[in-house]
């Protein structure tokens, strides 16, 4: 039989973890806080794809400013205005290609982010546009383009106006969806392809 004390012993030693256990049922039920927590959980995942529809926005918008500068230098190519055929020494290609950058560039208002030094430049000329190859960029260590040319072909011939462009991404997972990459940067190429005028 159990003696007054003995029940009280007993009674103070269960105490403690019925409490503990009326607590964690208390917690368990209570609602309070519930709308944090689940923006807790939700918010990385909103600011990520936030960041990420702005971002493409950006993207997109510039290629439409650098798609409609490189279309209206490519014209001067197109026309016969800026020429450096095969067979042209060096410094009339570079001054072809100066000429040609300053172009593109006078015509870069409105985008974000781009700066003519980091443009670079690839013009081929093909005999018919079946012929058209284009070799995959390929960048140095400091992102240079090291296989590109400058080459605006004569009259009648097919010509390829690339422009590319390193973009760095500030959204976590959006390089993965754009290209390339070369080092840090995504490429970015922008292309016209056209017929040389009788000239």
């Amino acid at each position: 039989m159990w003696t007054e004390a003995t029940k009280n012993a007993v009674a103070a030693v269960r105490r403690p973890s019925s409490r503990f256990a009326a607590g964690w049922r208390r917690l368990w039920r209570d609602e309070q806080g519930a709308t944090a927590l689940e923006f807790s959980l939700v918010v990385i995942p909103f600011v990520a794809i936030t960041l990420a529809i702005f971002e493409t926005s950006v993207l997109l918008f510039n290629q439409g400013v650098v798609q409609g500068a490189v279309s209206m230098a490519a014209r001067q190519i197109r026309t016969g205005q800026l020429q450096a055929p095969p067979g042209t020494g060096p410094a009339q290609q570079a001054s072809v290609l100066s000429a040609f950058q300053t172009q593109v560039c006078n015509d870069l208002y409105g985008g974000f982010q781009l700066t003519c030094a980091n443009l670079q430049f690839d013009v081929r000329s093909f005999a018919s546009f079946g012929a058209v190859s284009l070799p995959a960029p390929t960048f140095d260590a400091q992102g240079n383009l090291i296989n590109s040319q400058f080459n605006t072909g004569g009259s009648g011939q097919i010509v390829t106006v690339r422009v590319i462009y390193l973009w760095t991404t500030i959204t976590p997972g959006l390089s993965a969806l754009i290209g390339p990459s070369a080092g840090l940067s995504n490429t970015v190429t922008y292309t016209v392809v056209l017929r040389n005028e009788p000239f």
